[in-house]
């Protein structure tokens, strides 16, 4: 479960915030949505 430890770190935090940040900025939300659906079934 070595993935979830990475999420723990706060640095890892920090930073896939300000990337779901920015994609929530760029991308409208219909995108936003469908685009984090495909990334979470491919993991």
């Amino acid at each position: 479960m070595l993935f979830f430890h990475v999420l723990n770190s706060p640095f890892i935090y920090f930073v896939a915030k300000s990337i779901l940040g920015y994609f929530r900025f760029k991308l409208p939300k219909k995108t936003d949505i469908s685009y984090f659906k495909k990334v979470k079934y491919r993991y």
